[in-house]
């Protein structure tokens, strides 16, 4: 009797040790695989925040440029305003093409020349209100 009652028991301490062995092979095969998934998961975690600065730096310079953009647009803006008003003056302060010339191409007056270009229209705005006064008096001699 002692063997089939044994029989059984052999046979299920077999059939454990052979399912321990099976769950030790699989922790060894979970560990590897495991492994596997903790360093994808770190990966796409590091992969994120990577994501997430280049959008948040993205957005800055969205805004910088927009707001460049916006600088430009009005400094051109500023710049056509004060074109006009020179180009308004111009005549006023008695510039001649030549003069204006000289003024926009940037160069510096030459030794050679007498005046700068600022003394000789002022100069030239003098010996306008003379000859104008002049011409106010001979008009008040001419109507009396």
């Amino acid at each position: 009797m002692e063997g089939p009652d044994f029989a059984p028991f052999g046979v299920i301490w077999e059939s454990e040790s052979d399912s321990n062995s099976e769950e030790d092979g699989d922790e060894q095969e979970t560990d590897p695989s495991q492994e596997k998934f903790t360093e994808i998961e770190q990966a796409s975690q590091a992969l994120l925040a990577e994501l997430s600065s280049m959008e948040a730096e993205f957005e800055i310079e969205k805004r910088c440029r927009a707001q460049a953009e916006a600088f430009a647009i009005q400094v051109s803006w500023e710049n056509k305003k004060l074109k006009r008003i020179s180009l308004a003056l111009l005549p006023r302060l008695g510039l001649q093409s030549e003069d204006l010339a000289f003024l926009s191409s940037g160069e510096e007056a030459t030794p050679d020349s007498g005046l700068d270009p600022m003394g000789s229209s002022l100069q030239q705005i003098k010996d306008l209100q003379l000859r104008v006064s002049w011409l106010l008096e001979e008009k008040k001699e001419l109507a009396a």
